[in-house]
């Protein structure tokens, strides 16, 4: 309901300031435009200023203040009040004649003031006189039933506001659970988790060190080498990462076109990256070689295809990366011609790196830590939930400078297999058993605060666990070393969440 009403409103109030954007205009123009004017609203050329200075300029007050600006902030607020209070109580019926009363009252106000205008002035008589009154009556008729109306809607609409904001109803198992002070924590924390998503998935690119990069004629396979390329300012034709995993993918595939990730790429043998270079007449690719390339699939050897594309044509430079990130950026800033950036993104690195060890050497951090990874499937509803086993990136480069503990593995059986580094779950249920100080969420977060939301109300043990109970449950970027450069920032936003 509250979504709803919300984007019913506020497409309703973007139709009503087209209206007066367009009613506005007509303003300056009304003289140029005298037939056509004279012809829509039926009034005499000479009697074309008094209308548009007496009744269009009220028309359009009246639909920007009360269509446009009252009907996006009752959108707005129907969607925030839950949120504040917790708790949504709308009458559906009061919901619906709110949007009903308000959309039709306005229309109505719009008729109205037309016909005042439209019969006073065929009258002859000045406006504001008895007899412009007499003859203009009709339309003051039809004015106060669109004030009546959006009085009514008000009305219903504080109605609802006020149910949602203040009352507290007759508690049900349902509402006892959400009424619950362990509850509201988790509800809070989840929609902190909500609001902060924005702010921290967006940081790596935020801390990036070019905002619009050139777009280069290659092919980069690998995203640490995409990273690299990416921060000193350059983004190549087309590129093969591993977007599932890799936050910045989605930014940076808005200008280089995505061939799939390496391993889909090897497993076509390079079918999807020859058909472009063909396509766009692009003769150079570099290919990431990294021992391992990708820890969550060893097998994964990328540079194996580098024969294959020279029978192609193509040129290929192998750029290998044994965590020596000097040596890679100023190999990348050869190949791509900005020698003179390297040294000075490097310098950057190194000082934000510094400052964020310094930050976090005699602080406390939260000791047992899990970190879930969901994806949720809009059209069945479903979420499906991951836990990040221990070893993984997460432990090596974020949790291990924390001196935190990846407890994942206690919520899964001994015997519980991994795939790419993660636990498949069907239940949060087993938290209860690993008791985290902490819940990381990376991925979708939607996905894992909607399966906590249930999770609580089915299972009220949870609500003890020390991640719930403290409100410790954070929306954070992964890392799978992907982003190098990120990496001080990444590291900057776990130690900051996780600190006790």
């Amino acid at each position: 309901m509250p979504e709803k009403m919300a984007k019913l409103f506020i497409i309703t109030s973007l139709f009503f300031l087209l209206f007066c954007c367009i009613e506005g205009l007509l303003f300056p123009l009304k003289f140029q435009l005298k037939s056509i004017c004279s012809t829509i609203f039926h009034i005499p050329g000479d009697q074309i200023k008094a209308f548009f200075g007496y009744f269009v300029a009220k028309i359009h007050t009246h639909v920007g203040l009360i269509g446009w600006l009252s009907a996006s902030l009752m959108g707005i607020l129907y969607y925030l009040a839950p949120k504040i209070s917790g708790r949504q109580h709308y009458f559906s019926w009061a919901a619906w004649g709110n949007w009903g009363c308000h959309t039709a009252g306005v229309l109505v106000l719009i008729v109205g003031f037309h016909m005042i205008g439209i019969l006073g002035l065929a009258s002859g008589f000045a406006p504001g006189s008895e007899e412009f009154r007499a003859a203009s009556d009709l339309g003051k008729q039809v004015v106060i039933v669109g004030g009546v109306l959006i009085l009514v809607s008000i009305l219903l609409f504080s109605l609802n506001m006020l149910r949602t904001l203040l009352v507290k109803l007759k508690a049900t198992p349902s509402t006892e659970t959400l009424n619950n002070p362990v509850h509201k924590k988790l509800a809070t924390a989840t929609a902190l988790l909500a609001a902060g998503m924005f702010l921290f998935n967006t940081a790596p690119c935020m801390a990036s060190a070019t905002p619009v990069p050139e777009k280069a004629d290659v092919i980069i396979i690998g995203d640490r080498l995409v990273d690299i390329a990416y921060n000193l300012g350059v983004l190549p034709a087309a590129m093969s990462v591993r977007c599932s995993l890799w936050p910045l993918c989605d930014t940076f595939k808005t200008t280089s076109q995505v061939l799939g990730c390496p391993n889909c790429l090897q497993k076509k043998k390079a079918k999807p990256l020859i058909d472009f270079a063909n396509a766009h007449q692009i003769k150079k690719v570099i290919i990431e070689k990294g021992n391992p390339f990708c820890a969550l699939v060893p097998e994964l050897h990328p540079e194996k295809i580098a024969g294959l594309l020279e029978t192609h044509g193509l040129s290929v430079t192998i750029v290998e990366y044994s965590h020596d990130l000097n040596k890679t950026v100023n190999r990348m800033a050869a190949l791509l011609g900005k020698e003179d950036k390297a040294q000075t993104l490097l310098d950057d690195y190194e000082k934000n790196l510094a400052k964020v060890k310094k930050n976090i050497e005699k602080k406390n951090f939260a000791k047992r830590v899990v970190i879930l990874n969901g994806v949720f499937q809009a059209s069945s509803g479903k979420s499906f939930l991951r836990v990040e086993s221990p070893g993984g990136y997460a432990d090596q480069f974020l949790l291990s400078a924390l001196k935190s503990t990846n407890v994942g593995n206690e919520m899964v059986k001994p015997e519980k297999k991994t795939s790419k580094g993660h636990y498949s779950i069907r239940k949060l249920d087993s938290l209860v058993a690993a008791a985290p100080d902490a819940i990381i969420v990376t991925g979708d977060g939607f996905a894992v605060q909607k399966a906590l939301s249930r999770a609580i109300v089915q299972n009220l043990d949870l609500a003890n666990i020390p991640a719930i109970k403290n409100q410790a449950v954070y929306n954070l970027p992964g890392f799978v070393q992907s982003s190098l450069i990120e990496y001080p920032s990444i590291l900057s936003q776990w130690a900051f969440v996780l600190a006790r």
